[in-house]
């Protein structure tokens, strides 16, 4: 089998009966899909039932579903992981769905064998788009130091899982983070990028940056001051602000402002590194 598609759900029936339909109407078929729920106390698993009992005896085979209480998101992932029997996996969770019924098809048209593949996710919030995330050209530390693959829109090989390691529990945000860190950064995974947008994500789902941007950076920073990246972080913070200054003097020098100071504070710039303490 190509595909597993996992569905995480906690309580959103309404966002869940929209994911599985998106689902369910895909052109494409060569996957199973996987629903874990996270013991909900609405409806979810009446509609998990009535969705699956609609479906052609043929394709109800391959949908499977347990409710059980877990101890949050990956916790709840790495079920759908062990579970699963696919080549790829792609975490499509309750809410998000993909943006037609062909765009499997459009994917899987050629044969794929890269460790990661990468589309376009639309992001939307109130039923309207807000903008749309693209995979990156080059994917360096420099990437993901400030950012991260959508995995609504991202087809992991199971493989990786089981050579890597599954997601980290013990991070509550940033575990899909982490894991791209691990595979693609340290272990150079092979990447594949796919000029497709596949899902709309909600932005009124489950995390608000907002709200929890202390403890997301707080993850990325334990992450950072691990061995295999600690020696990259204070070089990064350099060259960040580095071309920062440089955008800047540039910027002036094209509009023939103070050229004398600037090529001076350019100078400068150039031959300064600060001394940095990374504890």
């Amino acid at each position: 089998m190509k595909l597993s598609i996992i569905t995480i759900n906690r309580n959103n029936e309404n966002g869940l009966r929209k994911t599985i339909t998106s689902v369910l109407n895909q052109s494409w078929s060569d996957f199973e899909y996987i629903i874990v729920d996270g013991a909900s106390t609405d409806n979810s698993v009446d509609v998990i039932k009535n969705e699956i009992s609609s479906v052609p005896e043929g394709l109800n085979s391959r949908i499977q579903f347990i409710s059980e209480a877990d101890t949050g998101v990956f916790n709840a992932m790495n079920k759908g992981i062990v579970m699963a029997k696919g080549d790829y996996l792609l975490f499509l969770n309750s809410g998000d769905f993909f943006v037609d019924n062909n765009v499997l098809s459009n994917v899987f048209c050629v044969m794929r064998e890269t460790d990661i593949l990468s589309c376009s996710c639309r992001v939307s919030k109130n039923g309207e788009q807000v903008f749309i995330t693209t995979p990156p050209t080059n994917y360096t530390f420099g990437f993901f130091y400030n950012n991260s693959l959508a995995h609504q829109a991202t087809f992991i090989k199971k493989d990786l899982f089981n050579k890597f390691g599954l997601y980290r529990e013990d991070l509550k945000f940033m575990g899909d983070w982490e894991f791209f860190v691990r595979t693609i950064v340290i272990a150079g995974a092979s990447t594949q990028n796919i000029d497709v947008i596949l899902t709309d994500y909600n932005m009124e789902g489950i995390s608000s940056v907002s709200n929890n941007q202390y403890s997301i950076i707080k993850e990325k920073q334990s992450v950072f001051e691990e061995k295999a990246l600690k020696c990259f972080v204070p070089d990064y913070d350099y060259f960040y602000q580095f071309k920062q200054n440089i955008a800047i003097m540039e910027w002036a020098w094209s509009k023939k402002l103070f050229r004398m100071p600037i090529l001076l504070i350019y100078r400068f710039i150039a031959n300064y590194r600060p001394k940095r303490n990374f504890k």
